[in-house]
């Protein structure tokens, strides 16, 4: 049976009761991400901006199990608004580069952001 490590890393607050990473054996999972700063502010203002803002959290959190972009295998991602979409995915591409974990995209109501990303990766440190 494996240890359940739950983990809320500085630089992220948590808007409500629940950790923003966990780790159970190999797998990391990360609560949604948003493109906010430590006093809640919003980043960016431009879907490409807060899409980077996002991504650079995760990273971050990741890198307390040290686990890398390399290792993530599966993006959630909710958009304020569909049409936002081309232009997310080419800020998202230019993140990840040549590393194409498998992703899922749909249109949420988001608390004045233009988008929330959570994701599963795979660890074998």
């Amino acid at each position: 049976m494996h240890k359940i490590q739950f983990l809320n890393p500085g630089h992220i607050v948590a808007g409500g009761h629940y950790s923003s990473i966990a780790r159970v054996g190999p797998l990391v999972f990360t609560a949604g991400h948003v493109p906010r700063d430590e006093n809640r502010t919003v980043i960016g203002s431009t879907i490409a901006e807060q899409t980077t803002a996002t991504l650079s959290s995760i990273k971050d959190s990741l890198s307390a199990f040290n686990v890398t972009l390399e290792d993530i295998i599966q993006v959630r991602v909710h958009l304020s608004d569909l049409s936002l979409a081309s232009e997310f995915n080419a800020a998202y591409a230019d993140f990840f580069g040549a590393h194409k974990p498998t992703r899922t995209v749909v249109g949420s109501q988001l608390n004045g952001v233009m988008v929330e990303i959570d994701i599963v990766a795979y660890t074998s440190s």
